[in-house]
């Protein structure tokens, strides 16, 4: 099941294919295994966000956090020298204290690279979701801004 999958984000990813390609799924999905399977299969980056902007921010006041998380990511993704990157463990990016909205950090991000990233959210109602409605951090978004695989949690990935 994975490989059906990984063929289809490898499909939008071709020489012609999007430079944003969202691969949604609700946790426990199989996003970050579809990813590493990608990343077997491209030889693409497969970057952890959390774990290295969490580190490259927290010194940081929140104001500075604000002002600097745009290029602090713009930093993350250009160095890595590869054309594209599989950003996974993006939900730092939703946190309201930064004051960013997640999608159009990663819109302007892919402006640079190609980038695969795996979403904790799903599609409802023609929009992805992130979070639940009366969560600090809900976000919805129209579909059609992006490439979107879905992964399904009730398949063996």
């Amino acid at each position: 099941m994975v490989e059906a999958v990984v063929e289809q984000v490898v499909a939008q990813i071709g020489p012609d294919g999007e430079r944003l390609v969202v691969v949604a799924g609700p946790p426990g999905a199989g996003k970050s295994k579809v990813l590493r399977h990608v990343r077997d299969k491209t030889g693409a980056p497969l970057v952890n966000v959390m774990s290295i902007l969490s580190r490259r921010l927290y010194h940081l006041s929140e104001a500075q956090r604000i002002n600097q998380l745009p290029e602090v990511l713009r930093e993350l993704i250009n160095s890595y020298s590869e054309s594209m990157l599989l950003l996974d463990d993006i939900d730092l990016l939703f946190n309201e204290s930064l004051g960013h909205d997640p999608l159009s950090l990663l819109e302007i991000m892919s402006q640079d690279k190609t980038l695969v990233v795996a979403w904790p959210g799903i599609v409802q109602d023609k929009e992805l979701t992130y979070a639940i409605p009366g969560h600090p951090e809900y976000k919805r978004y129209p579909l059609g801004r992006f490439s979107l695989v879905m992964v399904e949690p009730s398949r063996d990935y």
